[in-house]
């Protein structure tokens, strides 16, 4: 009878050291995968924003029959002219097929400009002239700088009221206009993982694109 109850006691002290082995194993897997997930989502973003970014820009300098690189508060900004007449087809205000309005003793195609599209960085809020990661668009039909009542919300913005585009870095243009040529070029700041290593942070990821474009021959 002594002995059954000492074997039960070693048996109950066996069970709860490998309770407590299995629990911390899976405690610490849990971290493990909660946490590069989490820095598997961030770098996503990161990446997506600036995908955003590039892709918005691409689209408007080769609609564009004017880019100029200018400055908003100190931070660097593009400014596409686009022509006033034609085609929106995905209905976000900005036309993606110009029209020319007439072409001259050369032959070249004559647009009429109307709208600035403004791509710029500022705060949360969107405020032009403010100091920010976030990036925002924003629209005018003359050469002033953009106010706040001129961001395109649709473009900027989540439902939510959040601004859709975070970069974590810096975002400088250059222009060359004798070749009609843009280069946005686009770095972002975080921590590279060696190894896998375990991290207690989420880290956005560290990259530098470079994105060349051209815009319209036209008058």
């Amino acid at each position: 009878m002594s002995t059954r109850r000492g074997s039960t006691l070693i048996e109950l002290t066996l069970a709860m050291v490998l309770t407590a082995l299995i629990v911390g194993s899976a405690t610490t897997l849990y971290s493990f995968i909660a946490i590069r997930t989490a820095d598997a989502v961030s770098r996503f973003s990161t990446l997506q924003s600036c995908t955003t970014l590039a892709s918005a820009i691409r689209t408007a300098t080769m609609t564009a029959v004017k880019v100029e690189s200018r400055f908003l508060g100190g931070n660097q900004a593009l400014v596409c002219t686009i022509p006033k007449v034609g085609v929106d087809v995905d209905q976000d205000g900005v036309q993606d097929y110009p029209q020319a309005n007439r072409t001259d003793k050369l032959l070249r195609e004559v647009y009429q400009r109307e709208q600035r599209l403004w791509f710029y960085s500022a705060n949360a809020t969107g405020t032009p002239g403010t100091t920010g990661n976030f990036w925002f668009l924003a629209i005018r039909t003359d050469d002033s700088n953009p106010v706040f009542a001129d961001i395109n919300r649709d473009w900027s913005f989540w439902r939510s009221g959040v601004p859709k585009v975070s970069i974590p870095g810096t975002v400088t243009f250059s222009v060359i206009a004798s070749e009609r040529l843009a280069t946005v070029r686009i770095q972002t700041t975080g921590e590279e993982v060696e190894n896998g290593g375990l991290t207690n942070s989420r880290r956005p990821a560290r990259l530098d694109l470079r994105h060349q474009f051209y815009w319209r021959g036209a008058k």
